[in-house]
């Protein structure tokens, strides 16, 4: 041995592998979501995009909510100084609370929209909430309270609705196996387009009741029920989706790629 592979040992410098290795290390692509959290590539052939993570970043800041069905956001905006009817980021607004806010509590501006529902059977599976932005208590009294507009996204308006804020676990790693078997449906494209294509959000009928958890990556299917008779082939893949956001019934999952377009129906499923 030389000389110099002597010293880079002794100084702790490894010895630079060989060739076909480097490369097979280099093509192992580490995306990450959150400071120390990794998406890693679901097998040898296919990493994450790295505007797949971007969009699942932007989603989870975002930060609306799936709730359960009939379940009540607490709080409500009454108005704006000025009695203005668009709201922004900066103005003071009129709120209303049913427990004690204290001065510097934060809050989520929120707005209800449409009760999800299954396909099939049209049980209700949740409620879509959008989060227009955040405010944060400046005054507090018994029946009102005044509140400084921190955030919007969107024009917020007398009448929307306040929560404390919803922890959102912006800390996990993909994963393509579940320890249980998983079927679902499209219930709805995210902003209520018929049609979805890689990169936008939809909504499926899995959640905690089915042991879906948040980073599981699954297999989208066409719903096949126009078939008669019905095709015992094994239905091929459209696509594919990762859990995002969680709900008790329902979560928020983002397209990664897709072959054909999305629809309301189209089957969620553990391959």
């Amino acid at each position: 041995m030389s000389v110099f592979p002597v010293l880079l040992l002794l100084l702790g410098i490894s010895w630079p592998a060989h060739g076909d290795d480097t490369a097979r290390a280099s093509s192992l692509r580490v995306e990450r979501i959150a400071p120390g959290t990794a998406i890693r590539p679901l097998d040898d052939l296919q990493a994450i995009p790295a505007s797949s993570v971007s969009l699942i970043r932007h989603a989870l800041a975002r930060g609306d909510r799936i709730l359960p069905p009939a379940t009540p956001i607490p709080g409500r905006i009454l108005g704006a100084i000025g009695e203005r009817q668009v709201i922004g980021q900066g103005d003071m607004i009129r709120i209303r609370h049913p427990a004690p806010l204290p001065v510097g509590t934060a809050l989520d501006i929120l707005r209800p929209g449409p009760m999800l529902t299954d396909p099939v059977d049209d049980q209700p599976l949740g409620q879509l909430v959008k989060r227009l932005g955040s405010a944060r208590v400046q005054q507090s009294g018994p029946q009102v309270s005044l509140a400084r507009v921190e955030s919007s996204f969107q024009a917020i308006e007398p009448g929307d609705q306040l929560d404390l804020p919803h922890p959102v676990n912006a800390d996990f790693t993909l994963r393509a196996q579940s320890p249980h078997p998983l079927s679902g449906r499209v219930i709805r494209i995210h902003d209520g387009r018929n049609e979805a294509a890689a990169h936008d959000l939809v909504i499926v009928g899995l959640g905690r009741r089915d042991h879906a958890f948040q980073g599981l990556t699954l297999p989208l299917l066409r719903d096949d029920r126009a078939s008669h008779p019905p095709d015992p082939s094994p239905q091929p893949e459209i696509g594919q989706a990762i859990l995002i956001q969680i709900g008790d019934r329902a979560s928020l999952a983002l397209l990664t790629r897709t072959h054909a377009p999305i629809r309301r129906g189209d089957i969620i499923r553990t391959p």
